[in-house]
Formats: C-alpha cells, structure tokens, sequence
C-alpha cells in the first residue's frame, strides 16, 4: 500500500476555500445565463429556471416573483410581458415590447407575445387584430359580390395574347436584353432561333443551345460570322454539335472554312462508319475511305499531308 503524505492545515484550507468558491461561481454564472437575479435579490429565491417557473405558476403576488429575472435580458421581458397581459394591461405590454423589439429583434418568444398581445386586441382594437392575422396567415379577402344580371365592367376572358409564348418571348427580348438566357427552359431556348436577336443576344444562344438539329439555325450561325469577323469555327459552343448536313451546308456558304483545321477535324468525325459496324470489313473501310476522300479532295494544299494519307489507306486497300 502507498501511504499518502499528511497534508498541512494551511493547504487544507486553501482548498475548501476555493472549492467553496467554484460552488458560488456556477450559481452565478448559472443564474446570469438564464436571467436571474444573485440569490437573495428577491423574495423568493430559485436555484433553477424550473424553479422559477413552479414559483411564478403558483405565486399568489407573480409580480413579486418577477424580482429575480435580471432586466434587460429576453427572460425578464417575456415574463413581464405575459404578467402584464395577465393582468389586462396590455398598454404597459405594448411599451415593453418596444424596448424587447429595439434590443434584440424579433425571436421565438417575442412572436409568442406579440400573437398573444394580438389576440388579447381582439375585443378593444379587432382592426389590429384582423391586420396581425392577414399578415400572419397570409389572408387576401379580394372577393367581389356577384350581382344576378348585372353588366360586368371587368373582362371575362383571359387574352390569348398573355400566354403566346413568342409574344412573352419577344417582350423579354426588349425589356431584358442581357439576362435573356437566365432561366429558360431548353425548349424556349430552341424557340429563340427563328427570332430577331441582337449581336450580343445570338452569341449567347449560340453558346447555350444544347442541341443543333434546330430549324434556322444556318442563318443564324452564318450572321454570327459575317459580324465577327475575328471568329473562327469552334468559337461557340454549338459548333461542335453541328450535324454533317449542317457542316456541308456551312461549308457551302462560306468557302473559306475548308482552311480551318477545327471545321475540318469536326467534318472527317461525322464521315465515321456507325458504331454497330467493322472497319475490319472491306466492304466497310473502302466505303469510309471513299467518303473522306470525296471531302479531303476539296481541302487546300495546307492539308496535302492529310491527302497523302487517305491515299496511302486507299493503296494498302487495293494491294489486299
């Protein structure tokens, strides 16, 4: 067995004392949290809140038992608040609840003293109370009384025009021209197609337009091209979404892009055998080559590499 060292009377001491001490300091700290007042502030002192709930429930004098809430905390307001409306005074309430309100906003237990103050309204001020409860519950009363035979001086009927989806479309265009695209659905997109766009507003569709297949689409890229002139193919996102039919016919109305490598690389992609067949097939792979060469052909001589190549697939084809 160890055997302890006797302790000093002066240490013993020292340590009841500040035992005593962290004792005093938890009530303290406890009671400032909660709100309370130090203990014998009141008549009734509580160590705990349930403690001071039991106490406020049963008091005979509850404004007395109000003495160990510390003022200016949210406790102190609350329970004053409702002890003045349990008392009927609900002026003295509202003027608490002014000062509640600039001090720490609205929280759950101020809503609860408000829709109680609003109630308790009811028989002396029924305006405010209806106003609390429109405003709470969201009430709209916008009902006309109907008259058997009587003439309406309203419309009747919706205007189709309201819900034409070219005419909101078109009035978007005007009245935001650069928040256009913001939220609009993939189908209201493809509808933008076949209308007048500005510069600015047909670089966007084209950059967000998720597929290409979209009747009108040529001329509007074509205008994209001739009013930058800087922009070369690939510069949009829709570019590479373009179908072959769509490249040829590109193609055609602007010769030059047979000397971009992106417009070309874009356009041998598309002249690719489908996916359920073989180029380990003749049949197959002479076809392919047959079709790259019909397009590799038209290319500038900056691409003779590229046409050497296809002939050089073309004679390990023949010398099989």
């Amino acid at each position: 067995m160890v055997m302890q060292k006797a302790r000093s009377p002066l240490a013993k001491t020292r340590d009841a004392v500040f035992g005593l001490w962290l004792i005093v300091a938890g009530a303290v700290g406890f009671a400032a949290t909660v709100g309370f007042a130090a203990p014998g502030a009141a008549a009734h002192p509580v160590d705990t809140f349930d403690d001071f709930l039991e106490v406020f429930a049963t008091a005979t004098d509850r404004g007395a038992a109000l003495e160990v809430l510390v003022p200016g905390t949210e406790t102190h307001d609350y329970f004053h608040c409702l002890y003045h409306q349990g008392e009927g005074r609900l002026d003295e309430a509202d003027r608490l609840m002014e000062r509640w309100f600039a001090r720490s906003g609205k929280s759950e237990r101020y809503r609860q003293i408000e829709a109680r103050q609003a109630l308790l309204h009811a028989s002396t001020d029924p305006d405010r109370t209806y106003r609390f409860l429109e405003k709470e519950l969201g009430l709209e009363f916008k009902h006309a009384r109907s008259v058997p035979g009587a003439t309406p001086d309203q419309p009747v009927t919706l205007d189709p025009k309201l819900f034409d989806t070219a005419s909101n479309l078109a009035k978007r265009l005007r009245r935001s021209p650069n928040a256009l695209l913001n939220g609009l659905d993939e189908q209201l997109l493809e509808r933008l197609v076949g209308m007048k766009l500005s510069a600015n507003q047909r670089s966007k569709l084209l950059e967000k337009l998720p597929r290409a297949d979209v009747p009108g689409l040529l001329p509007l890229l074509i205008a994209d091209f001739e009013a930058n002139a800087r922009l070369e193919f690939g510069g949009r996102a829709i570019h590479g979404k373009l179908t072959l039919r769509q490249l040829e016919e590109l193609r055609a109305a602007r010769p030059t892009l047979t000397s971009n490598s992106n417009y070309v690389s874009a356009l041998l992609q598309r002249l690719a055998p489908p996916f359920d067949t073989s180029l380990e097939d003749r049949a197959t792979r002479a076809a392919y080559i047959d079709r790259l060469w019909s397009v590799v052909a038209t290319l500038p001589s900056s691409f003779n590499s590229l046409k050497a190549h296809v002939l050089y697939q073309r004679l390990l084809l023949d010398l099989e």
